[in-house]
């Protein structure tokens, strides 16, 4: 691996595992470790496009806080998921069961109603969560992915952490157990691992005009 690009895996990841750390040196609203996370990243990864040498201490990472929008997302999600019929068998399953818990109830009340209880049985879900895009990173060789865009690398991210916590949220109601959660995750992994997945769902985010940070933001609040 050359010096460059050791140097730029070593920022990124430091900007994931060092996110809290960063909240001392910037005025920013505390959501969650994930949350920014993303955010920082994306700043980051913008800037580097424009300047490959840039220095994670002078940049700013403010972050303007979101409020939560579950049925504007869930329209979102929706229509990306929506693309995703009938491409990938072993995740077809899986997005069925999700949607039909809301088509005959009220999206809000339904999907409050599911996380409460998901934040009840897993209440280090963040820390999950964190630990397995982190080793999603890895397998897949984030930020050096080849023929993808860093732009677009950073998208999949995002897209894959919130079809991630759609699923683990709305299937892990009726499963509630870890031995639950952590099948109907590996699932997911196995269709987003080892499958176009990332390159159709960021192609998708950019040709909705679902690319920009601010819409990110909202869409990862889920």
């Amino acid at each position: 691996m050359l010096s460059f690009q050791k140097a730029l895996l070593y920022k990124i990841y430091r900007i994931l595992f060092q996110t809290k750390k960063m909240l001392v040196n910037h005025i920013v609203f505390y959501v969650s470790t994930n949350i920014l996370s993303f955010h920082h990243l994306g700043i980051y990864i913008k800037e580097i496009q424009k300047n490959p040498f840039a220095i994670l201490e002078e940049l700013n990472f403010e972050y303007t806080e979101q409020n939560p929008d579950f049925e504007w997302n869930y329209k979102v999600l929706s229509d990306v998921l929506s693309h995703f019929d009938g491409r990938y068998p072993r995740l077809l399953e899986q997005l069925d069961q999700a949607k039909k818990i809301y088509e005959e109830s009220d999206v809000l009340s339904t999907y409050n109603k599911f996380l409460e209880r998901f934040e009840s049985n897993f209440p280090n879900h963040e820390i999950m969560f964190e630990k397995m895009l982190i080793n999603d990173l890895f397998f897949k060789q984030f930020p050096f992915q080849k023929n993808f865009k860093l732009w677009d690398q950073y998208l999949s991210i995002c897209g894959t952490y919130v079809l991630l916590r759609y699923l683990a949220i709305n299937l892990s109601y009726s499963k509630d157990t870890l031995e639950d959660l952590i099948d109907i995750l590996s699932k997911t992994f196995t269709v987003t691992g080892h499958s176009e997945f990332d390159k159709e769902l960021s192609g998708y985010f950019n040709d909705n005009s679902l690319n920009n940070l601010d819409i990110l933001a909202k869409i990862i609040l889920i």
